[in-house]
Order: structure tokens, then sequence, then C-alpha cells
């Protein structure tokens, strides 16, 4: 079985998510479900297109998430389940583990039917049975539509962000380094020219100047870090430290370094960063 992607707020699969920014001149768009048949709405909707991967992200007023990532962007359909490159995720509210649609009993589909790229939005639906890789429970998301949802396009050059880290003992710089504020969090984010091989911290968007723990974001840590040595292995921080040096709100600049531990329960491999450190603006 590949690995199971991540949320998309915990880096690639979830690195590409929409900062959900409102203004006067741009509607939030639309993002409705049913879940195990309860009627769900996206309050905070968004998506983005990065390096040809698309992600839409929607957050309900009661802090449950529904996120979904295709590795296109067209009109079409993209078939969900535990072999795909594509993948759905359900985070309910006040839950620290995911149902995501990579696990075994996971299936489904979603379909573009609209990409209007003079007013940049993008519309659709979708329809999955998801997995919690931890219970093996499941959940059923029905009568899935997105429309008018505005998306960004960016290709995340490097600008005045920095990153650096090294993995298994050798240095690696990106070519691509953004920081993004997403739903309640900020996402450091760091990539090769293709967006395959990534590095990446989340962390709560109020985070303080400190030192915190690492642990793995597909299972709720509230700081975590990711590891993506190619784009079908996604290894999650077991253990590891973050350290935040800057934090200036007004300016939006994050500064700090870390270290971790990097496996997945999911698949074979690890990896050892150590050296880490950023300063990005988000």
């Amino acid at each position: 079985m590949r690995p199971i992607l991540m949320i998309s707020l915990f880096l690639v699969a979830a690195l590409f998510v929409q900062s959900c920014k409102k203004d006067d001149s741009s509607p939030n768009g639309n993002m409705t479900a049913k879940v195990d048949g309860e009627k769900w709405t996206g309050k905070d909707v968004g998506a983005q297109v990065l390096q040809g991967v698309f992600n839409l992200s929607g957050k309900a007023s009661d802090g449950s998430i529904l996120t979904i990532t295709v590795q296109a962007f067209s009109m079409d359909t993209f078939g969900l389940y535990a072999n795909s490159d594509h993948a759905a995720v359900w985070l309910p509210a006040n839950a620290t583990n995911s149902f995501v649609t990579n696990a075994p009993m996971g299936i489904g589909y979603v379909f573009i039917t609209e990409i209007n790229t003079t007013d940049s939005v993008v519309s659709g639906g979708f329809e999955f049975f998801a997995q919690n890789p931890l219970t093996e429970d499941t959940v059923y998301v029905s009568e899935g539509k997105f429309s008018k949802v505005p998306f960004t396009s960016s290709t995340a050059p490097v600008g005045d962000n920095t990153f650096s880290v090294k993995i298994d003992g050798v240095s690696w710089t990106p070519v691509q380094v953004t920081g993004s504020k997403a739903l309640g969090k900020i996402i450091v984010n760091a990539t090769d020219a293709n967006a395959s091989k990534a590095v990446g911290i989340t962390m709560p968007d109020d985070v303080a100047v400190g030192e915190y723990a690492l642990g793995d974001p597909l299972f709720g840590a509230e700081y975590g870090g990711q590891y993506n040595p190619d784009s079908q292995t996604f290894l999650g921080s077991t253990s590891g430290t973050l350290k935040i040096t800057k934090h200036v709100t007004s300016s939006h600049l994050l500064e700090g370094t870390f270290s971790f531990e990097a496996s997945s329960l999911f698949s074979p491999g690890s990896a050892s960063l150590t050296a880490g450190s950023f300063s990005v603006h988000y």
C-alpha cells in the first residue's frame, strides 16, 4: 500500500493549501457535503494550484476540516482509493486523528466541472469513503459540492525566504520556499524544482517565541514536521524539536530552527533531519 497522504494542513498533500483569505471583491465560494448523513458546510473555503497539484480545503464553523488533493488541475474525474495519487481527508471537530481515502477501506472520486481562469474560480463535486488508519473506523462523505471557489496559482519562488536542513547528514537546499497561514495554522514548506522532494513544518498561527516538541501531524500533533523524499513517500515526525526565534505578526515574519526523526507507520523508510533553519514571510 502506498503511504497515506496527510491532511492538507500538514504539508505536501497539505502543503498546497489556499490561505482562505477573503476580501470585499472576491467571493469565498461554497463547499458543502453530507458526512454520515449530516449536513456539512465549509465556512472558510479556498483552493490552490502549485506545480500542477490542486488542493481544495474547507473548514466548518465547528472546526471540522475537509480537504481534497489531486495531482492534476483539469476538468476531469479523479479516483480516490488506497493506491491512488489523489486523496481526500476528513478531520472531525476536536479530533486528533483524520480519516483518509488512501487507507485500505477508502474509495471514492472527485470531479472538476469548471475552471474559470478569468475569475480564478473552480467548481466540481466529490463523494468518498475514508478510513481512520488507527481505529479502522470509516466515514461516508456524500453529495459533496464546491462552487465558485477562488484559487491561487503560484510557482512558489524562494524570494526573501530562506530554508536549509541536513537530511541524514547531507545538506539540502530547496529551490522553492513558502510560508502560508491557513485554517489556524502556519505552514513552512520547502521543495525541489518539481515539488516532489519536500520538507515542511506546521504550527499554530499564534505560535510564540519558544521551544516545542514535534510529533506526527497525521495523528493530530499540534506541532509537526514532514519529509517527502519523493512524490510517493510521506514521512512524518515521530520526535524532534522546533525552536521559534522570531515571530513578527505585523509583518508576517517567522524564523526558527528545527530537527526531527521521520518515519511512517504505513510504509518502510526513515530519515533524520538536523540543523534545520528557516526565515519566511507568510
